[in-house]
C-alpha cells in the first residue's frame, strides 16, 4: 500500500525521551510536553511523510508501522479505571502523542468519554449492538468524526494494542477523491449544495435522534480540486428528491470502495478527517482480557480555534447544540 511508512528507525531517536515517571492519564499536559520535545528532536528525514501527509499531499490516510508496542501488555480491560491503575508502561500512548504533535494538537470532547484525550477503545459488555466505538457486533457506518461540531478533529489516530484474534474487526476507511470521478458536474454541485441535513449525537444535546434532524449541510466543500466532505450513514438525508437520488449514490461507492485495514499490534492508522470517511466492521468479542484494543486520539491544526469559536481555552472543546439555531458559521 502506497500510503504506508516504516517508522521503527525512530525508536533510537526517541528512547530516551519517554520519561517512565510521567503517567499521561494522570500528567496528560507533561507527558505531551515530552513528546513534543521527542518531535522537535527527530530529524526532518524521518518526519517528512507524516509532514506531507498533514500538508495534503499525500492520500487520505496514512499507515505508519514498526512502532515498539509496550512490554508485557495488561489485559483489555472493560473498566477504564483498571486500565489507568494497571497500565505501568505507555509506550503506546507516547507514540500516539508524538505523532500528534507533528500534526497538530490533540483535543478532547467534554461530552465524550468524559473529555478523555487518550481514548481506549474497546468492546464492552451491554455495547455490543449500541452504535458507539465500545460495541462490536454490529457494523459502525461510515461517517467523518464529529462532522457536525463546530470544531471537527482535523485528525483521527488509531494505534493498535491488540488486533482482533479472529481477524474480522476491520477498520473502515476511504478518501472521498477515490469515488468523485464517478459523478457527472450536475451530480457534485448538488452534492456542494446545501440540500442535505444531518443530525447530532445526543450527548451534545440533540434528544431528537431522527436522521436529519439537526442543521442543514452541503457534503462536499472547499476547493474545487480537492474538496473536503461531510457524511454520516447514521445521520444524513437529502431534502430534495434529486439530493436523495444523489446521496444513495454517494452512500453506494462509499461501501463498493471502502478499504478494509486489520491493525496489528505497533502499527498506526492517521486519517485526515475533511477528506475521509470511516467505520468499523462487526467482530466477536469474548471478555477474556485477549479482545482487540485501540487506543485513539484526536487532533486540530489550530487549538486556538477553541477560544476563537467557543470562548474556551485549552484542550478540552465543550458545546451544546441548540436546534433551531443557524449554524451557518460552522463550515459543513
Amino acid at each position: 500500500m502506497q500510503n504506508t511508512f516504516e517508522v521503527s528507525d525512530w525508536h533510537s531517536h526517541v528512547r530516551n525521551f519517554l520519561n517512565t515517571s510521567i503517567n499521561p492519564y494522570q500528567n496528560l499536559e507533561g507527558f505531551l510536553e515530552n513528546a513534543q520535545v521527542a518531535m522537535y528532536n527527530l530529524p526532518y528525514s524521518a518526519i517528512k511523510s507524516i509532514l506531507n501527509f498533514k500538508a495534503g499531499y499525500l492520500s487520505g490516510f496514512l499507515i505508519l508501522k514498526g512502532f515498539v508496542p509496550d512490554p508485557d501488555l495488561i489485559p483489555t480491560y472493560e473498566d477504564i479505571d483498571k486500565i489507568y491503575n494497571n497500565k505501568q508502561t505507555f509506550y503506546s500512548e507516547f507514540w500516539l502523542a508524538l505523532v500528534a504533535k507533528i500534526l497538530g494538537e490533540p483535543i478532547g470532547y467534554a461530552q465524550e468519554r468524559n473529555g478523555a484525550v487518550l481514548q481506549n477503545v474497546r468492546p464492552r459488555k451491554g455495547q455490543e449492538t449500541k452504535i458507539a466505538s465500545d460495541s462490536s457486533a454490529i457494523v459502525l457506518d461510515l461517517h467523518v468524526e464529529n462532522g457536525y461540531h463546530p470544531i471537527r478533529p482535523d485528525f483521527l489516530m488509531l494505534q493498535c494494542l491488540r488486533s482482533d484474534r479472529s481477524n474480522s474487526g476491520h477498520t473502515m476507511v476511504l478518501d472521498i477523491m477515490q469515488i468523485l470521478p464517478f459523478f457527472s458536474d450536475e451530480e457534485l454541485a448538488i452534492l456542494k449544495s446545501k440540500q442535505f441535513k444531518t443530525s447530532v449525537d445526543w450527548n451534545f444535546g440533540n434528544f431528537d435522534a431522527q436522521r436529519g434532524s439537526g442543521p442543514t449541510v452541503s457534503i462536499l466543500f472547499g476547493s474545487e480540486a480537492n474538496p473536503l466532505v461531510f457524511y454520516d450513514d447514521e445521520y444524513i438525508i437529502g431534502i430534495t428528491c434529486a439530493a436523495q437520488v444523489v446521496l444513495d449514490k454517494f452512500r453506494e461507492l462509499l461501501h463498493k470502495h471502502v478499504i478494509k485495514i486489520l491493525l496489528q499490534p505497533g502499527e498506526m492508522l492517521v486519517i485526515d478527517n475533511y477528506k475521509c470517511v470511516h467505520g468499523r466492521t462487526a467482530f466477536h468479542a469474548y471478555y477474556d482480557g485477549q479482545d482487540r484494543w485501540l487506543q485513539r486520539m484526536l487532533v486540530v491544526r489550530d487549538l486556538s480555534l477553541n477560544q476563537k469559536l467557543l470562548n474556551n481555552t485549552g484542550r478540552i472543546l465543550d458545546w451544546t447544540y441548540k436546534p433551531n439555531t443557524n449554524y451557518s458559521n460552522v463550515i459543513y
